[in-house]
């Protein structure tokens, strides 16, 4: 008895899911104008924070060759770059530099 009401109760889940998948349709239709709208800020938004970090990573990057021409001191490029030491040096060995001795 109890297999019999599952079943019947699978067919029905099965119709609601099939109506949901049109009306889903219908929306995403209504609403293309919006949804492409919404879409396209989202990726102004995604290119605007792309170049910011580009140019933060740039100035990182700035900083880490003057240290590693000896013109700075890692102090004075972790200070101009807003980070600490610590901070600085990791960068540094990212970007493949040899941090200088002190």
């Amino acid at each position: 008895v109890l297999q019999v009401i599952v079943n019947s109760n699978m067919e029905k889940v099965r119709e609601w899911k099939g109506s949901e998948r049109i009306m889903c349709e219908a929306l995403r239709v209504l609403m293309a104008d919006e949804l492409n709208e919404e879409r396209m800020e989202g990726q102004r938004e995604g290119r605007i924070e792309g170049q910011r970090e580009g140019q933060r990573e740039g100035q990182i990057r700035a900083y880490v060759s003057l240290v590693q021409d000896g013109i700075i001191t890692v102090e004075t490029g972790a200070e101009k770059a807003g980070m600490s030491v610590d901070d600085f040096t990791k960068e540094m060995k990212k970007a493949g530099y040899v941090i200088p001795a002190v």
